[in-house]
């Protein structure tokens, strides 16, 4: 069996704008200082998310990081209406299924929250599995992929734009391939062993 293990946010759904702007709105009414740039905000931008918060400024000794994270949340289903798929996302996801691979999401959004948006977008039905986590809280996708891929055998390929996409990979034994036009730069994503590709449309399977 061969899985094509897809990241959704910044992978499949281009919503790096989407994240500046929620990021900037909390900035903007908790800690009234300049918002960040996309390009500063590419460099910050981390998993545990919590980590991220701290790096856009926020002290999680004075601030309540779930009251964040809910708050970040409401912008962010707010917008969402707005945001679109990558160019190649469709082109990728059939092809993958004339060669074989089986499409698996998997992401650090929220579980039933993830399926309605593949439904929104008109994607759900190209993905045989859609995993998701069960809060909002976004620490690690690794517990999940390892729960799925404990029954599988064959061959894992793992697309993702962040470096947490690859501690992902090296969980379940996977190969991986980071986009560099996600939610973490090109010169972040230098850190990772994998390879690394401008966009979707350079993708090989």
């Amino acid at each position: 069996m061969k899985y094509l293990l897809w990241d959704f946010n910044g992978t499949i759904v281009d919503d790096v704008d989407l994240g500046v702007s929620c990021i900037n709105k909390l900035i903007k009414k908790y800690l009234k200082r300049s918002p960040l740039t996309r390009e500063e905000y590419r460099r910050i931008f981390t998993f545990p998310v919590r980590k991220y918060y701290e790096r856009a400024g926020f002290d999680l000794n004075k601030f309540d990081f779930e009251s964040l994270g809910q708050e970040w949340m409401e912008l962010y289903d707010e917008g969402f209406k707005d945001v679109r798929v990558y160019d190649a996302v469709i082109k990728c996801l059939k092809e993958a299924i004339n060669k074989g691979y089986h499409n698996v999401v998997i992401s650090a959004s929220k579980h039933d929250k993830l399926i309605e948006e593949l439904q929104m977008l008109g994607l759900d039905s190209y993905f045989e599995e859609i995993l998701g986590i069960e809060d909002i809280y976004a620490a690690s996708k690794v517990a999940l992929a390892r729960k799925w891929a404990k029954d599988k055998n064959g061959e894992f390929i793992m697309l993702g734009d962040s470096l947490h996409d690859e501690e992902v990979a090296k969980a379940i034994g996977a190969k991986c391939i980071l986009i560099a036009d996600g939610h973490q730069s090109g010169e972040v994503l230098q850190k990772a062993d994998s390879m690394i590709i401008n966009d979707l449309r350079e993708l090989k399977l």
